[in-house]
């Protein structure tokens, strides 16, 4: 059974459940403590927080993200990044915004200066904290050397963004095992 048809069944469940739970009333209990009619909307409510897609229960039976276990391993995942071309960085650089995908045998970062990496050509990937505020890493290749963060929104049109730490790290290991552990880690 696909995790899809499993969340469905698991919905049909819940409305059954609060279903049942109101039609008993209020002089029912369950588990002799908890009135029935409230604890069936409870349940209605769960359905149909899960109906609408909002993540209630991280991991449960309604989580969505559980999907992507099945997917194909050798579809290439896409990051939203900022991205700087260049071999220095500080805080003054403004970043250019893009989403960035790697696959087994490229990376390539669409945006306002595409660029399209083969992996055979990378040197190099390094991950660092630029003066401590966030993950970022340094990716050497044979034409010169990229930054690049992932990050979960940007404001003032690249000077200031929000880095996503967990998909930092994640896009690096990814990178590494591409590389052929090549790569370096510096936290």
């Amino acid at each position: 059974m696909t995790p899809q048809a499993q969340r469905y069944l698991t919905l049909i469940g819940f409305f059954v459940a609060s279903g049942y739970f109101v039609w008993l009333g209020d002089e029912a209990r369950i588990f002799g403590v908890l009135p029935a009619r409230p604890v069936g909307y409870l349940f209605a409510a769960i359905a149909i927080a899960g109906l609408l897609g909002l993540n209630i229960w991280v991991g449960g039976p309604l989580d969505k993200r559980k999907d992507a276990d099945l997917a194909d391993k050798t579809k290439s995942r896409s990051y939203r990044v900022i991205y700087h071309i260049g071999d220095t960085l500080d805080l003054r650089t403004k970043a250019l915004q893009g989403h960035a995908s790697l696959t087994r045998d490229e990376l390539t970062i669409t945006g306002p200066f595409p660029v399209e990496l083969p992996i055979r050509e990378l040197r190099a990937a390094e991950l660092f904290r630029l003066h401590g505020l966030g993950r970022c890493i340094r990716i050497s290749h044979e034409r010169g050397t990229i930054y690049v963060s992932v990050v979960r929104f940007v404001l003032f049109g690249g000077y200031f963004a929000s880095i996503n730490f967990l998909r930092t790290g994640e896009l690096m290991r990814r990178l590494r095992e591409a590389i052929g552990g090549g790569g370096r880690t510096f936290q």
